[in-house]
């Protein structure tokens, strides 16, 4: 069995005008959180996967590997490539993968021949990457000290900074939802940027300070 560490479910109110707000703290009983496990791939440290139906890629050490698991009591290793360093985020878009990669920064993978992934470029980025979104042509990185990076990744061989946004802690997770980007910074709270225009985002709100705020996930509605 697979038990998830968390204690509580903590639960935002975010108004665009008013900024973020506490509104519950929810304990969450350990019998509740309870998984059987179906399958297992064990083949290295995975900090990051991304599922795509029956097709997963996955991070295994500085291997991204691409596995098929129709029968998830089977997973089957259709693709493999070493990157130079460990995968620590992924997101995948369209015919390509994005790998943050501890002490190199930004991979770009092109995984249109799931049997032969072929990396294309590594970006270099100042600090560890701890999420990856990507929309359209621009890369969202949460990457630690360093802030929230944006990347123009239209030529995946050769991408380019375009802005960056830096507050007091860390940017540990990012998410996106129509023009705004909501940034957890650790001790720094939550940030809420509009991303209208890519190459300068600006402050929305803030949130009051938190213990350490490391994730989050937007609900619709």
């Amino acid at each position: 069995m697979a038990c998830l560490r968390r204690t509580a479910l903590t639960v935002l109110l975010i108004s665009l005008w008013g900024g973020p707000a506490l509104r519950a703290s929810i304990p969450i009983p350990n019998e509740a959180i309870n998984f059987k496990a179906l399958g297992h791939w064990p083949n290295g440290a995975c900090y990051a996967v991304e599922a795509l139906g029956h097709t997963m890629v996955a991070g295994n050490g500085a291997a991204l590997e691409i596995v098929y698991a129709a029968d998830p009591e089977a997973p089957v290793r259709v693709g493999r490539t070493v990157l130079p360093s460990e995968i620590y985020a992924l997101d995948v878009a369209g015919a390509y993968a994005y790998a943050g990669i501890i002490s190199y920064g930004l991979a770009i993978i092109d995984i249109s021949d799931p049997d032969a992934p072929r990396q294309v470029s590594v970006h270099p980025v100042p600090a560890r990457i701890y999420e990856i979104e990507v929309r359209g042509d621009t890369a969202y990185l949460a990457a630690g000290a360093a802030g929230l990076r944006i990347v123009d990744i239209r030529d995946r061989a050769r991408p380019r900074d375009v802005a960056r946004y830096t507050a007091e802690g860390s940017a540990f997770e990012v998410d996106l939802h129509g023009d705004l980007a909501y940034v957890s910074y650790g001790q720094g709270g939550l940030h809420v940027l509009d991303i209208g225009q890519p190459e300068n985002p600006q402050l929305v709100s803030a949130s009051m300070p938190w213990p350490y705020l490391t994730g989050m996930a937007l609900a619709d509605g």
